[in-house]
C-alpha cells in the first residue's frame, strides 16, 4: 500500500514541476480549451466500457499484469501510473500546476492534489472484499455507467 502511494506520490510531483515549467510556454494558448471536452469524453468512454464490461481478467494484458503484481517495484510503477490517469481533476491541476508561477510552487499544488486523493484509498482497503457480493458489482457497473454519461456529456456541452 505505502509502496503504491510512494508511486502516486512520485508521478504527482513530477507532473508538478512539468506543468509549472510549461505554464510560460502554453500560456495564452487554447490548449486548455482543447483539452479539457477530449478529456471529459476519454474519461466518460472508458466508465462506459467499464461499466457494460463484466471483467478484463481473461485478457492477455490482465493475465500477464497478475504475474508481475508480486514485485514491489511494480507496486510502485502502478502508483505513479495510477497517479498519472488523465482524469478531468488530473488535467485540472496540470493547469493549475501550469499557472502556480514556479516548479516548487507547482510541485507543492500536486503535493495537495495527492493528500487530498489519497484520502478515499483509506477505506478502500477495508471494503474490498464487499465486491465478492453480485449486488456490489451490479451497483458499481451502474454507477460507473452513470458517471460516464455524465462526463460524455459534460464534454460534449463544452464544445457546444
Amino acid at each position: 500500500f505505502f509502496l503504491f502511494l510512494a508511486g502516486r506520490l512520485g508521478g504527482y510531483l513530477v507532473a508538478g514541476a512539468a506543468a509549472a515549467a510549461g505554464g510560460r510556454f502554453l500560456s495564452g494558448s487554447s490548449f486548455a480549451a482543447f483539452s479539457a471536452p477530449v478529456v471529459y469524453l476519454l474519461t466518460g468512454a472508458a466508465l462506459l466500457f467499464f461499466g457494460f464490461s463484466r471483467s478484463f481478467s481473461g485478457t492477455l494484458m490482465c493475465r500477464s499484469l497478475n504475474k508481475a503484481a508480486d514485485s514491489p517495484g511494480f507496486i510502485s510503477l502502478a502508483g505513479m501510473a495510477t497517479g498519472l490517469s488523465p482524469c478531468p481533476p488530473f488535467v485540472a491541476m496540470v493547469l493549475v500546476g501550469g499557472e502556480a508561477g514556479g516548479v516548487i510552487a507547482g510541485m507543492a499544488a500536486f503535493l495537495g492534489f495527492f493528500i487530498a486523493t489519497s484520502l478515499y484509498l483509506i477505506p478502500s482497503l477495508f471494503l474490498a472484499d464487499l465486491s465478492r457480493f453480485p449486488v456490489v458489482r451490479a451497483s458499481s457497473s451502474a454507477a460507473s455507467i452513470a458517471s460516464g454519461m455524465i462526463f460524455i456529456y459534460k464534454g460534449w456541452s463544452l464544445w457546444s
